[in-house]
């Protein structure tokens, strides 16, 4: 389901007041008993992942060389490269990109000082 689909179907929902009605609304174009139970269930889906996207979370990381110099750090949601943590310092030492959110998916990133 496409995007535009998915809000089209939550529209409805909400224009109908959030309650089935027994149809006595002819002129209601929106009614949710004309929503198909598949399609609600896709337009609810895609709708909660991209409200989790908007959470941010701490990036994932992985050992870039044999001596552990330096970790790669990962988009937690699409394993993208998003930037690299030394070990000497701990610290991060390079983002890639948006520092705020992943550029391959959108996830929001979270770059607070923690532990990653």
């Amino acid at each position: 389901m496409k995007a535009e689909k998915a809000k089209d179907v939550l529209e409805r929902y909400v224009k109908c007041g959030n309650t089935p009605c027994p149809n006595d609304k002819p002129s209601c174009d929106g009614c949710v008993l004309k929503i198909m139970a598949e399609e609600w269930d896709e337009a609810l889906d895609m709708a909660i992942e991209a409200l989790e996207k908007q959470i941010p979370k701490k990036p994932t990381e992985e050992a870039h060389d044999e001596k552990a110099l330096s970790y790669n750090l990962y988009c937690p949601a699409c394993e993208r490269v998003i930037g690299y943590r030394g070990t000497i310092t701990g610290r991060i030492a390079q983002k890639y990109g948006n520092e705020d959110y992943c550029g391959k998916c959108g996830q929001a990133i979270d770059w607070s000082e923690d532990e990653v």
